[in-house]
């Protein structure tokens, strides 16, 4: 998985903090802080500290009003991940009718092609093109091979040609 990628999928084992693009400040101060409006995070703020689940930052409540489904779980994240993840979801749908496309033009039942996540729909994605990719290969050769059959096939016609005229010009003679 692309770390800078925004249509990254997430599972809740994910601990990278890039995973989120956009929120890989450098110099950011530290868990006391939200990672997104850097508003001050604690108790004694009246400001509850909240992680998201996806990119495990620190978050103030304000920047973290979503929910999203990690796991079959309804958890807690920042505004940057929940806004991926809707990406993710589109896109998994998206891959999947590609898939249910590429199976068909390799030859095989598009019917049974339902991925339910980005991995698996990427996955379809890869293993309805090799079997694309062999029949390519084929056309090339077989491309390769009608271009040779034409060029001594018009060789042929030259040759033919060729002793046509010349059995004119020996008729000729003779008259």
């Amino acid at each position: 998985m692309n770390p800078n990628d925004p249509t990254s999928t997430f599972s809740s084992d994910q601990s990278s903090a890039s995973t989120v693009p956009g929120l890989d400040r450098i110099n950011h101060p530290g868990d006391d802080t939200c990672w997104i409006c850097c508003s001050a995070l604690g108790k004694r703020r009246l400001n509850p500290r909240h992680h998201c689940r996806i990119c495990k930052r620190p978050v103030c409540g304000a920047c973290s009003p979503c929910k999203v489904m990690i796991d079959d779980v309804l958890e807690r994240s920042c505004t940057a991940c929940a806004s991926n993840a809707l990406k993710a979801n589109a896109i998994t749908q998206q891959l999947s009718f590609l898939a249910r496309q590429l199976a068909d033009l390799s030859g095989r039942s598009p019917d049974d092609i339902e991925p339910p996540t980005l991995e698996a729909a990427l996955t379809c994605c890869e293993e309805a093109v090799e079997p694309l990719r062999k029949e390519r290969v084929k056309h090339k050769i077989v491309e390769r091979r009608r271009r040779e059959v034409e060029e001594e096939l018009n060789a042929v016609q030259k040759e033919l040609d060729r002793l046509k005229r010349g059995e004119c010009r020996m008729r000729q003679e003779k008259v």
